[in-house]
């Protein structure tokens, strides 16, 4: 499976932050974390 990667998702797969919104329900990710939103915008 291949999941097509911008600078920005590079550097925070490298980083360990927050994907993209886009990428967030990509099963892949999805299944490694939660984004949770409201005040304290965060993915953990």
């Amino acid at each position: 499976m291949k999941v097509d990667l911008d600078k920005n998702d590079l550097i925070n797969l490298v980083k360990g932050t927050s994907p993209s919104y886009e990428l967030m329900d990509h099963p892949l990710i999805s299944r490694n974390g939660q984004y949770r939103g409201g005040f304290d915008d965060r993915w953990v």
